[in-house]
């Protein structure tokens, strides 16, 4: 169930303004979108200071091992159910 957000009028009426001139778009759908985005960098820039002290070779190992792990089950996987939709 969508949870209700309290725009100001003006506002809402500038973003209303701003999508009619991009050719139409819905309010709640342009201010879902926005807020999905500004999560995304949040947790980029948390991830980046949790980060901030590692180096880049650490950081592409970790990375290295992690697809390695991931294609690993996926192999297996594969082998156990060929013919497996992967999509």
């Amino acid at each position: 169930m969508p949870h209700k957000i309290e725009i100001p009028d003006a506002t809402y009426s500038d973003v209303e303004a701003m999508l009619a001139q991009r050719g139409g778009g819905n309010v709640a759908d342009f201010v879902n979108s926005t807020l999905q985005k500004r999560l995304f960098f949040e947790t980029v820039a948390k991830i980046q200071q949790q980060n901030q002290d590692a180096s880049p070779e650490e950081l592409q190992q970790a990375i290295d091992d992690a697809v390695t792990a991931v294609r690993t089950d996926r192999s297996a996987e594969q082998e156990e159910n060929p013919g497996a939709d992967r999509s």
